[in-house]
């Protein structure tokens, strides 16, 4: 409202007024724009701000998946994600990390599974003994030397396990000494044992103790094959010696000319000839075992009728037969029996065990020859009614130079080596021979042939 003034004077007044609700309408319109303005612009950011919420949470996500599965063991696990920058650069990171690991522990695996198959496939004992005392390894040797399985034996203190062999006092040496030890244990049950002990500390990081490696090497075996060697050195010289001391005894005598009765001089040459023939004998025995031995006697393998053979034998020993008066059945000699074989091989065989069952029977006793085969092989059986032979021998005879009756064999004219050639000859031919025996009762020998022998 504004005043109308005329030569100073009010004289009136102009008023003009508009309704507020054309404004109120211009203003709510005004509102409802902004309104719908900014709630598309909020809508618009938080889609934005979603996905690129989720570009930066996925990859990260990802990598955490991935890190959560390399903790447990799962090496093949691989972020998957085409970020850039530096989440990029990191999931690269965490792949390359991954494929080194995966394959430093193929490698470790690799490495366990070759030194398990080792130990495993180890003819020694080995087995670990850890700092507390307890036993944390061992392989199937050892298993077998202690005659136990090692799921009894895991965890275990080494003061039990260790009783067997006595190797308790040198594994607390080693823990007290922080040194090696080499020792050589015996066990005696179930069957004596001989055994190369060696144990020395191991270590962790630093140096430091963690606890004590024990390795057996069996050596049963080797110490048996130097006594063994031992008794045939001792064997062979006392053997040797005998026959030569009389024959030097003997022609010393004689070249003195302290004898002068012709029939003395006769008796003592004889002696010197018989003892000669004895050497002789004991040294061709000894080359024809050595090279049986050495395979290098090779077999001349021919078909032969073994019927005719034991029959051709038994002319050879006529002489012994009658004078111990020894009855000998053989074969029936319609039956033929036939094998593939070396002759002279053979033949030696026969002759060695049927004479021995001619020497070690009683004056009017009975040596039975008979053949018994089937379709692979021909059992040759050489039984007697003589002296036997004691029990605790049967494992020994096939020894050389291994007696059971020292005079009786000495005076029969044997070497001691007969038996134990006859084994070779009969392995040579790829058969087996058996014994039974009792004491004052006789003895029974089976040797078993192949029919045909396998070609080399």
């Amino acid at each position: 409202a504004l005043p109308l003034v005329s030569e100073g004077e009010t004289v009136g007044a102009v008023r003009t007024s508009l309704s507020l609700g054309v404004i109120d309408d211009a203003m709510n319109r005004l509102w409802f724009s902004l309104s719908i303005a900014l709630g598309l612009m909020f809508l618009i950011a938080a889609i934005a701000s979603t996905m690129l919420a989720r570009s930066i949470t996925r990859p990260i996500d990802s990598i955490m998946n991935v890190t959560s599965r390399l903790r447990k063991n799962d090496y093949s696990s691989r972020v998957n994600t085409e970020a850039k920058g530096e989440i990029g650069d990191l999931s690269q990171s965490i792949n390359a990390l991954a494929a080194s690991l995966q394959r430093q522990m193929k490698e470790i695996e690799e490495n366990e599974q070759q030194l398990t198959s080792i130990i495993s496939n180890m003819v020694s004992g080995v087995m670990l003994v850890n700092q507390d005392g307890k036993v944390e390894l061992l392989n199937s040797a050892m298993e077998r030397f202690l005659s136990q399985h090692k799921g009894n034996l895991i965890g275990q203190p080494y003061e039990k396990v260790g009783e067997r062999f006595a190797l308790s006092p040198h594994i607390h040496a080693v823990f007290e000494t922080n040194e090696k030890v080499h020792e050589e244990v015996h066990s005696y049950y179930p069957q004596e044992r001989i055994m190369d002990a060696h144990l020395a500390p191991y270590y962790g990081q630093g140096w430091q103790q963690r606890g004590v490696i024990v390795v057996l090497h069996d050596i049963t075996e080797i110490r048996r094959l130097e006594k063994m060697r031992s008794d045939f050195v001792a064997n062979v010289s006392h053997e040797l010696k005998t026959p030569v001391t009389s024959v030097r005894g003997f022609s010393e005598t004689l070249m003195s000319g302290e004898v002068t009765d012709e029939e003395t001089t006769k008796q003592f040459l004889k002696i010197i000839h018989d003892e000669s023939q004895r050497l002789d004998r004991l040294i061709r025995d000894l080359l024809n075992l050595s090279k049986i031995e050495r395979q290098k006697m090779p077999l001349n393998l021919e078909t032969l009728n073994m019927t005719a053979l034991v029959h051709e034998v038994s002319v050879t020993l006529q002489g012994a037969i009658e004078e111990k008066r020894t009855r000998l059945v053989l074969p029936d000699p319609s039956k033929d029996v036939y094998l593939q074989g070396d002759e002279d091989r053979l033949r030696q065989i026969i002759l060695n065990l049927v004479g021995n069952g001619i020497n070690y029977t009683a004056e009017g006793g009975t040596v039975t020859v008979s053949l018994k085969e089937n379709v692979e092989k021909v059992r040759l059986i050489i039984k007697d009614d003589g002296i036997g032979i004691p029990e605790e021998s049967l494992p020994r005879i096939f020894e050389r130079f291994y007696r059971v009756d020292r005079a009786r064999s000495r005076h029969s004219g044997g070497t001691g080596l007969g038996l134990a050639i006859v084994k070779h000859l009969i392995e040579s031919h790829h058969g087996e021979i058996e014994v039974e025996s009792r004491e004052g009762e006789g003895t029974t020998f089976t040797v078993i042939l192949p029919k045909k022998q396998e070609e080399k």
